[in-house]
This record gives C-alpha cells, structure tokens and sequence, in this order.
C-alpha cells in the first residue's frame, strides 16, 4: 500500500512528475466527485455521506468518517463511514457509534477552535482520552495519521470529516488540511441545506396534517414518523429496517428529537413519545 500511496500523491513541490505519468491531484479529484455528487440532489444522511467516505478512501484515505452534531451540541452522530477494505467498513458499521460518543479527542478540538486538525504520529491514549471504547476502534484502524475538519455552514458548525492512513501508509501533511476542510465544508452545506428544506417544506404546510400535538418547535416529516415508532417501543435498529434508513441515520434523526423535546436520556424520549402520542 505505500508504494500506491505515494504513487498517488502529488509531487513535492519543485518535483517533476516521472516522465509518461499523469500530473493528477488526488485531492483535487476527491473534492470534484464529492461537489459533482452533492450537486445532483438533496443531501441523504444514509446514503450520500457513506459514498463520500467511499470517494475518499478511493481518493486520499485508508479510513474517513461523516458525523453530524447533535441538536444540543453534546454527541457526535456517524453518518458516513468507509474504509479501504471493505471488512473494515463492515466492522465500522457494526462500531459506529464507539468512537463518537461522549463527543471528544480531537474531534472536539476541531469544533472548538473551528479549524482542521492534523495528527501525525497518532497516540490512540491521548487521542481517545480515556474512552476505552474509542480506543478499541482506533487501535483496530492502526491510524498513524489523521486529518479531522469541522463541517460549516453559514457560520455554524454542524459535524465532522475525519481522513485516516494506517501507519503503513504515507503520512498526511500540513498541505493536504485545506483540501480535507474544504470537502467538510462541502459536505456541511449540503447538509444544512437539506436539513432547512425540511424543516421550510414542513413550516408551509408542503406535507400531510400531523397527528401530532401543537408543539413549541416544529418535528419534519421524518422525526413524527421516527417519534410514533420510538412510541411503539421499537428499537433503533427496528426503526431502520422499517422506514429504510440506516442505524446511524435514525440514532441521528432520535438525538435531533430528544434536543427538541428538551429530554436528555432514552428512557425520557420513550415515555414523551408515548406521551404525545399514547
């Protein structure tokens, strides 16, 4: 993998390319795919982010991760995830939310100083910060060096877009942060975008009547469907077969509830699901 790895990345500044080989930016290609995809349609959680993670590990990456803030700013959601073998993406998806939850390590360090962070030389302890669980997950991936971005729209942060090559792999370097900030800002706004269409589309009255109570905020479409399964008692992962949506989506769509009915735990959503609609 090294010797692909560098046969992919651009050459050293001063550098000429061998002679016969293509001048191709891998970078450059990954952000004209993803604004190419992103540009086609209305931004899915489900299936939009998880091919901007395949694009990535094509392009630029070994490991790369979507996740998207919750509400109340308190749990990072992973919506896309992909790893250059596909069994590690199998393995991610069964993992998904290990390393996002409780929100912190360098993910957090993005969000707050809204910047990219480059981590070479990954220590996974002081990276993980005591979560076992995010640990486990980074010592599986053997990252050695990680580029995590905030996602940004309108000056709001809604998530992250983290890169990973495995130790084996050519680090990343100061020059490919703002390649990796610009495709989370890509991916920021499409996903803002499409999270104000269903809120507006909501608000005009473009849906069907609710049977939902008068509430002081205002539920999509998707969240009183998600909300009178989560009444139902089902499980996230029953909701997800039923409505056809990943598990990732619908832990996602359950905090941006939770956040909105000013409850804090699971237990408390199942019982105001009930409440609202018994």
């Amino acid at each position: 993998m090294e010797a692909n790895r560098r046969a992919d990345m651009p050459a050293e500044a001063g550098e000429k390319p061998e002679q016969g080989s293509e001048e191709r930016d891998p970078r450059v290609s990954l952000i004209l795919r993803v604004t190419d995809l992103l540009g086609r349609g209305v931004f899915r959680p489900d299936e939009t982010a998880d091919a901007v993670a395949a694009m990535a590990c094509e392009e630029v990456a070994d490991y790369c991760g979507v996740a998207l803030l919750s509400s109340d700013g308190r749990a990072l959601h992973p919506v896309g995830l992909g790893h250059r073998d596909a069994g590690m993406t199998e393995e991610l998806n069964t993992r998904s939310d290990l390393a996002w939850r409780p929100l912190g390590g360098v993910s957090e360090d993005a969000l707050s100083q809204g910047q990219a962070r480059l981590v070479t030389d990954i220590n996974w302890h002081e990276v993980a910060r005591g979560r076992e669980s995010a640990f486990e997950l980074f010592k599986l991936l053997d990252l050695g060096s990680a580029i995590v971005a905030p996602m940004r729209a309108g000056g709001i942060q809604i998530g992250i877009a983290a890169v990973g090559r495995t130790r084996s792999s050519l680090a990343y370097r100061a020059d490919d942060v703002p390649y990796v900030q610009a495709l989370a800002d890509e991916v920021g706004f499409a996903a803002a975008t499409s999270c104000l269409r269903e809120e507006l589309d909501h608000l005009r009255g473009d849906s069907e009547p609710s049977a939902l109570p008068k509430l002081a905020v205002a539920l999509t479409d998707r969240e009183q469907e998600i909300l009178r399964l989560i009444a139902q008692g089902l499980t996230n992962r029953e909701i997800a077969e039923h409505i056809y949506l990943s598990v990732r989506t619908v832990e996602w769509h359950r905090s941006r509830l939770a956040a909105k009915l000013g409850v804090s735990s699971r237990s408390d959503l199942v019982a105001m699901a009930q409440r609202l609609l018994p």
